[in-house]
């Protein structure tokens, strides 16, 4: 499945290469690999994680036989792109209570400045373009995409004022680009939902218009704006023709974990939650069959291969209602752009389609079309009312406030989950086993048989013998691990030790801890789970102005779209290294712990409710949630831990736990909860597992 690049909200992955370090004729001496560290071939560990995505992101063709099975088809793609973006139930629709600024008078037609009522008190901005015939008009929605200061810029402003200028009323929706960073845990895509609301809002307008004829709208835009016209595409039936211009390819084209190939790059997941195992982008554009689309890509960005991989599936579905005449594709031979000669095939169009008109003459574009200034532009706002930027990127209106915060606020209070009222022991049991469930689902548990790869290699860690093992997890995924015998002959319990950095944080900051546990007959295990230590796809030299490691990030958010979070595949990987363990003469399998430190905490209790393996759960502070798409709306970290239970745990910083106790009071177990309200001390980890499983 592919696809790549820009798609609605960016997460800003903006590369930043280090400066070199070495005066000139100075040589650069080899990095020295850690001693811990298992694998040997210096890109072993990015092929597998080359290999997984691969596997994970295969492209399935479209193939529906009738009409009427695409039709059973079509509800539920739509269904699931709708709850993929937090729209699923879709806001309230509030009264638009329009508000205009300024206008410009430019002969032939007017901008003004409007703002309508998106969500509660948060309102939406644009630019409303009015031609001055009399009668009802044809009407085009024009999102802008990445390009700086949005619609202000040239190319999103000259398709407007090429459209106006041929009668078309255009309303150019301003994006919102960022956003609140928690939103997506309460089933809120910051930015590509709410542009998506935004725009259909924006029809909501248009349709209110006395200039527009409601039944003839039209939508397009390029690059971030040819997403969004994708998405109000398969989501809004009021829409009659679209345009969507160089923004859109497979899945797979835009979410690639590392660079290595030339038709995937390093992106980020702007397209919502778990569609990659349900659906793709040519089965999504379907959705608008049999209405007229036109597809407009170049060669020289990510949407060279639409026209040969992509668009031939999607004439498939037009072939289906006798309709292969209203969707088509054109390619040009230069980059990313929107430029005259596609917004002229634009103009024919939607003439076609829109107005009845099939006069080539009349989509010829004037040479002189010329942008308003943005000094002009920022003139025609209400007071009060302009739009914030940051790095290029508009987000939209609402007096005196930030409203990506609102928006988020009003996901919070609407879709939160509040914890149950439960009474007795069997309740608590039936509601703990089915939480587990829904986090299965939410995490995208697959099974697994974790075996060891080849024979183990001793070295010395610490003062203590290890030995360096590959544990075989997920199909593709070796995990690297430590395995530190504890002192004395037979079966020992065995503690299993996760670092957010992997096993060389916790030999390097950890080896007293480690000590501590092999002195007292515990046995203990380093895994390097995806994401972490040596599983990474990142060198962390690539950071980005925020901060991020721009390859992680991208690993992280593109396998949200796939379906299976770095959570997730975590879990997968500790139950192969447990499944690993069971197989050593040295252990007892049924005295596992799970230590979680320095940030690892949330994943421990993730993966101790889900894992009955695990006799106890240790964490130094409990963290908080991922940014797991919806999570919030089906549980919250206190109700995690309770799912540890009958089980042990012990947690630092676990403020507000009071369900977790309840749960462990309720089902008789209470002496086995150990919370703290600050952090625990290492020496508090070793009393508590000792205690556990000696």
């Amino acid at each position: 499945m592919r696809m790549k690049y820009h798609l609605i909200i960016a997460l800003s992955l903006c590369l930043a290469s280090a400066p070199a370090a070495f005066s000139q004729g100075e040589e650069k001496k080899p990095e020295s690999k850690p001693v811990s560290d298992v694998f040997v071939a210096p890109d072993e560990a990015k092929d597998m994680l080359w290999n997984y995505f691969d596997r994970m992101t295969t492209v399935q063709p479209l193939n529906f036989k009738s009409k009427a099975e695409w039709e059973r088809r079509r509800g539920e793609v739509r269904q699931r792109i709708l709850r993929a973006f937090g729209l699923d139930p879709l806001p309230e629709r509030l009264p638009l209570d329009a508000k205009y600024g300024d206008m410009l008078d430019r002969g032939d037609y007017v901008l003004k400045r409007v703002y309508w009522q998106s969500y509660p008190n948060i309102y939406a901005s644009g630019w409303l373009y009015l031609p001055k015939t009399p009668g009802k008009h044809a009407a085009v929605l024009s999102p802008h995409g990445h390009w700086p200061v949005g619609h202000i810029y040239k190319v999103p402003q000259l398709r407007s004022i090429g459209l106006v200028k041929k009668d078309y009323v255009v309303l150019a929706v301003d994006a919102v680009h960022n956003g609140y960073k928690d939103g997506q845990s309460y089933g809120m895509l910051p930015g590509a939902g709410t542009q998506t609301w935004n725009n259909m809002r924006g029809v909501d307008l248009l349709q209110s218009l006395p200039e527009v004829d409601p039944k003839r709208i039209g939508c397009t835009g390029a690059s971030g704006g040819g997403t969004q016209t994708a998405l109000i595409m398969m989501v809004d039936d009021r829409i009659a023709a679209a345009v969507p211009a160089v923004g859109f390819v497979h899945f797979r084209n835009l979410v690639g974990p590392i660079k290595s190939r030339e038709d995937v790059m390093v992106g980020c997941c702007c397209y919502g939650w778990d569609l990659l195992p349900f659906t793709d982008i040519p089965e999504m554009f379907s959705v608008f069959a049999p209405r007229p689309a036109l597809f407009l890509t170049v060669k020289g960005d990510w949407t060279k291969e639409f026209p040969t991989h992509d668009f031939p599936d999607i004439q498939s579905i037009y072939r289906l209602y006798g309709a292969e005449d209203r969707a088509e594709c054109e390619q040009w031979d230069w980059g990313h752009d929107y430029n005259k000669p596609m917004r002229e095939k634009m103009y024919a169009f939607f003439n076609k389609w829109l107005k009845g008109i099939d006069d080539p003459t009349a989509a010829v574009e004037p040479d002189d079309l010329k942008e308003e200034s943005e000094e002009t532009l920022k003139t025609l706002n209400l007071p009060g009312w302009d739009y914030p930027r940051r790095n290029g990127s508009a987000y939209f209106c609402v007096q005196g406030s930030y409203p990506m915060y609102d928006v988020y606020y009003y996901y919070r209070a609407r879709f939160e989950h509040k914890p149950p009222t439960l009474a007795g022991r069997v309740e608590w049991q039936k509601y703990l086993a089915s939480l587990r469930t829904n986090l299965a689902d939410l995490l995208g548990d697959v099974p697994v048989e974790g075996q060891r790869v080849g024979s183990a290699q001793t070295v010395e860690i610490s003062g203590l013998q290890a030995e360096k093992l590959r544990v075989r997890s997920e199909a593709e995924i070796q995990v690297p691990a430590l395995f530190l015998k504890a002192e004395g002959e037979g079966r020992h319990p065995v503690a299993i030790v996760l670092h957010p950095k992997g096993k060389q944080e916790v030999v390097e900051q950890k080896d007293e801890m480690l000590k501590l546990l092999t002195s007292k007959g515990i046995s203990v295990l380093l895994p390097d789970v995806r994401t972490t230590g040596e599983l990474v796809v990142s060198d962390g030299k690539k950071i980005n102005q925020f901060g991020y490691n721009v390859e992680l990030a991208a690993y992280r958010w593109g396998s949200f779209l796939w379906g299976r979070p770095y959570v997730g595949q975590a879990l997968t990987d500790i139950r192969a290294c447990i499944d690993a363990l069971e197989r050593r003469h040295d252990v007892d399998p049924k005295r596992v712990a799970l230590i979680g430190i320095n940030g690892a905490g949330t994943d421990a209790l993730f993966v101790g409710a889900l894992e009955p393996r695990i006799s106890t759960v240790c964490v130094d502070s409990a963290g908080w949630l991922p940014d797991i798409f919806g999570i919030r709306r089906i549980t919250d970290l206190p109700e995690i831990a309770a799912a540890v239970a009958p089980r042990r745990l012990a947690a630092g910083n676990a403020l507000g736990f009071d369900f977790t106790r309840q749960a462990y009071r309720e089902l008789g177990v209470t002496p086995r909860l150990q919370l703290k309200q600050g952090n625990l001390a290492e020496t508090d980890i070793v009393d508590a597992v000792a205690n556990a499983l000696l």
